[in-house]
């Protein structure tokens, strides 16, 4: 675990398996790009990068089966994750694209009716993310130029990433329900929001194979990118398996 602190340095508890860092100049964005680098330094690497705010908790809920509920949540989605291998892993999570809003979404936009317990997700809060690691060095660091004057703008640029490189790959767990209870406060501006969320979709266009700039997705996105990500996305669609290989631009390939 490496636990990083902004306000005042972290009081050593003397676990070994915690590393503490302190870095007073950091938001959402540049703390956890410094998380990443640090995460990234550590040899062995890791199979999954797990972000978690500082006030993440996980509980079971309405779809979780009974059998699960025998450990903890936490060892759930672990073992969740390495069974699916998803490209991005996140939770239901109540108050922002849960398990029941998809589950509408496949039904209203795909005609999907059947439940699961695993479904592809496009939009997702980063109160909890798990990057495979063929998939984080594509979709990671944070950009941080606009932190300070929209802090929430970063993640959509890894939601747009995660869409455009990895579409359908993105899986929520919807056994477990992912909550941050403190909210603290915290400028949530959101000055220019949807222009800044262009910038990074032209951004990710430029940065795709020439093949693909003209590919259909950079189209829609560009051209509303909320409905896109809320409930347009064929991404909501996937068929879900397990352990698909994580190659960047493949659902995009197969078009082509």
């Amino acid at each position: 675990v490496i636990v990083l602190s902004f306000r005042a340095k972290c009081q050593d508890n003397n676990q070994s398996h915690i590393t503490y860092l302190f870095d007073p100049n950091t938001l959402f964005a540049s703390g956890r790009n410094v998380l990443f680098f640090a995460a990234l330094d550590r040899r062995p690497g890791y199979h999954y990068y797990i972000f978690l705010n500082d006030d993440t908790f996980l509980e079971y809920n309405e779809f979780t089966p009974a059998n699960m509920t025998k450990i903890s949540p936490f060892r759930a989605v672990e073992n969740w994750l390495l069974d699916y291998e998803p490209a991005v892993g996140v939770l239901d999570y109540k108050a922002f694209f849960g398990a029941s809003s998809l589950l509408k979404v496949r039904r209203d936009l795909c005609g999907i009716n059947e439940p699961s317990l695993v479904l592809p997700t496009v939009m997702f809060d980063g109160l909890f993310n798990a990057f495979h690691y063929k998939a984080v060095e594509h979709v990671l660091p944070y950009p941080t130029q606009y932190e300070r004057g929209c802090i929430i703008a970063s993640n959509r640029d890894t939601i747009i990433a995660v869409e455009v490189k990895f579409g359908g790959q993105a899986l929520l767990f919807s056994p477990v329900t992912a909550g941050n209870p403190k909210h603290r406060d915290y400028d949530r501006t959101v000055n220019n929001f949807w222009e800044i969320v262009r910038e990074f979709i032209a951004r990710i266009k430029e940065e795709a194979p020439p093949t693909l700039r003209n590919h259909v997705i950079f189209e829609m996105l560009l051209g509303d990118p909320r409905r896109y990500l809320n409930n347009e996305s064929r991404s909501f669609c996937a068929n879900v398996t397990r352990h698909q290989p994580i190659i960047p631009y493949k659902h995009l390939l197969d078009d082509v």
